[in-house]
């Protein structure tokens, strides 16, 4: 799964969507923190383990046995140099529960704020709730190794505020099967006021972008605050157009089947209350929102999350067009290289596409530095590798999806070449040669070598 760790009430680091996607039935990352200004004479120490891409419905059920679990252990280096190890084991205590009433990377995140808050777990707090002793996960037989190349990270350079708010709160005949929004206010960026039970914020961001809402809102206990995600609007209200609602609304058709929906049930702090998801993320242009009962939106920023790689090339022309085609070029990397190169950040896919990556990975090399992020993803492809030698179709692998198509296979060939050609990067040869070699062997052996016509 994915997880995040509290000591008394603090997070432990500031990486997202940890440990990170492998091929779980080979290799799981482990991630290393120094945990020193965080201890006290007394601690509390709590993990929040959810789906991930492990047992969420973007596994495709390529995991039989696939409960949630957790391994960690807590390191003391003593001044006189003796070493103790506290580890998770069956004295730990778990439950059930917590906040996050449910979490899936494709669908989103429903956070209940009345339920004992991760950051705010003390020891206090902990002793006054039921827990059950831990059962023992027997089904993982692969490796745990330590995390390479770079975390998935808020990036604050690339979060964006709106451009554009629009609320509404009826709709209008147009003459179309959905009709048209009738706009209450726009306002030329940021929205901050009132949302009444009823009506929409369409907020717009100006472009698209991978991450999550962080907003800060005020209202009454149990409110349920409602986010949506969208990469376009309805243009006309015509069935015929495609639309799925009235114009001027959030589209999400091409979503397919992902819900891409957000729920927080606020507690009702007098002061306001901040929330941004813990355990998935979107990828969108527009969010909407609505509430069960009346609501003050106090702030909005979207944060941009991906993998954090320093950008190394750009290039301006005297082509406003051209320049914005290279824009869209980077923030397609941006928000497709998260954890593993994927096809899509938005819909009921996401997967790592090995066609794709080996398409643009020459791209992707001159952009940013990217060394570490493929260093760690032939590391995925080697083990998602069949034992004939065929490399998956996606990497990490899925039950779903085929091995060893042209093209798509290349990129086990591909990747690690450009990666040294770019980077005078010896180190991934020698790490990928076996496998390289293990996959042309299996090219040779299934290969008809003479062509279509009989030979050249």
């Amino acid at each position: 799964g994915v997880y995040d760790a509290y000591i008394n009430s603090q997070r432990v680091g500031n990486d997202e969507m940890k440990p990170g996607w492998t091929d779980y039935d080979k290799r799981v990352l482990y991630y290393t923190y120094d945990i020193t200004d965080l201890i006290k004479e007394e601690n509390c120490i709590l993990f929040a383990v959810a789906s991930g891409w492990w047992n969420g419905r973007i596994s495709y059920g390529t995991y039989a046995n696939n409960d949630i679990a957790l391994a960690a252990y807590i390191q003391l280096e003593y001044e006189d140099e003796s070493v103790e190890r506290i580890v998770t084991d069956r004295t730990w205590q778990s439950k059930i529960g917590g906040p996050v009433i449910s979490a899936d990377i494709w669908d989103g995140e429903t956070y209940n704020a009345n339920i004992d808050s991760y950051s705010k777990m003390s020891t206090v707090e902990y002793k006054g709730t039921k827990w059950k002793k831990p059962v023992l996960f027997k089904h993982f037989h692969g490796i745990i190794t330590e995390h390479i190349g770079p975390t998935v990270k808020v990036r604050p350079q690339l979060c964006l505020d709106p451009v554009k708010s629009v609320l509404y709160s009826s709709i209008n005949d147009n003459g179309t099967e959905h009709g048209e929004i009738i706009e209450d206010k726009v306002v030329e960026g940021k929205y901050t006021g009132k949302i009444k039970a009823g009506t929409t914020l369409v907020i717009d961001l100006g472009q698209n972008m991978v991450g999550w809402e962080k907003v800060t809102i005020k209202g009454k206990k149990n409110t349920t605050v409602t986010f949506r995600f969208g990469e376009m609007l309805n243009d006309s209200g015509a069935v015929s157009r495609g639309n799925d609602g009235p114009k001027g609304s959030i589209y999400t058709a091409n979503y397919r089947t992902a819900k891409a929906t957000g729920q927080y049930i606020m507690k009702g702090a007098k002061e306001g209350e901040t929330y941004r998801p813990n355990f998935t993320f979107f990828g969108f242009r527009y969010v909407e929102i609505t509430a069960d009962k009346d609501i003050n939106l106090i702030d909005f920023k979207a944060e941009f999350v991906s993998s954090d790689m320093t950008e190394t090339g750009f290039v301006e022309t005297s082509s406003d067009d051209v320049n914005k085609l290279i824009s869209n070029v980077f923030w397609g990397q941006r928000c497709n290289y998260l954890s593993v190169p994927t096809d899509c950040p938005q819909r009921d896919e996401r997967l790592g596409w090995t066609g794709d990556t080996q398409i643009f990975v020459g791209t992707g090399a001159y952009n940013a530095d990217v060394r570490g992020f493929f260093h760690k993803w032939m590391q995925d492809v080697r083990d998602s590798q069949s034992e004939d030698g065929r490399y998956s179709d996606v990497v990490p692998r899925s039950r779903v999806v085929g091995m060893g198509n042209a093209a798509w296979g290349d990129a086990g060939i591909v990747v690690p070449y450009v990666i040294y050609r770019t980077y005078a990067d010896i180190d991934i040869i020698k790490e990928c040669y076996a496998s390289m070699t293990k996959y042309m062997n299996f090219l040779i052996k299934h290969t008809n070598m003479n062509g279509p016509a009989g030979g050249y």
